[in-house]
């Protein structure tokens, strides 16, 4: 099931962040998130936001530990730490929009309108205007780099 491809499977942005992407952590996420701060605040709006800041922080921490520590400040110039949690934040509000949105009578329907082939491209829409906030600490950390050390790559010759 892990396997699969979520963005083509996704029938909204809430199926594609709930139900189908990274599947393991959305479980660990579920269980150590989600229900504790459901339980102590009973809400289920309250405890998806904890789920998503949860998670924009583990991707700061990963930006942090994976990339910038130990290097030169030159290195990691450009990187804007809380940019992963605003991205996560956006998506959340992106699901909430849509709850708010498909919970109108004249809406209800829409996702079943709408051509399966054209759902991925909405949803990608839905994250593309701020996926620098999530991508940029990242490229600006040296990750590519990195990689580029393990891996063979295909670079265009400077000419």
């Amino acid at each position: 099931r892990s396997m699969r491809n979520p963005l083509l499977e996704a029938t909204s942005p809430s199926d594609f962040w709930g139900r189908r992407w990274n599947v393991l952590v959305h479980a660990v996420m579920k269980r150590g998130v989600y229900k504790p701060v459901r339980k102590h605040l009973s809400s289920a709006v309250v405890a998806s936001l904890a789920v998503f800041v949860a998670s924009g922080m583990f991707h700061e921490w990963l930006v942090h530990i994976c990339f910038l520590y130990n290097q030169p400040s030159s290195t990691s110039t450009g990187v804007l730490l809380g940019s992963n949690v605003a991205f996560f934040v956006w998506n959340f509000l992106v699901i909430v929009g849509e709850k708010l949105v498909t919970s109108i009578k004249s809406f209800k329907s829409f996702g079943t309108m709408v051509p399966s082939i054209f759902v991925p491209f909405f949803i990608v829409m839905t994250s593309l205007p701020v996926a620098h906030w999530f991508g940029s600490p990242f490229m600006n950390g040296g990750f590519f780099g990195d990689y580029e050390k393990c891996l063979i790559l295909i670079r265009k010759v400077q000419g």
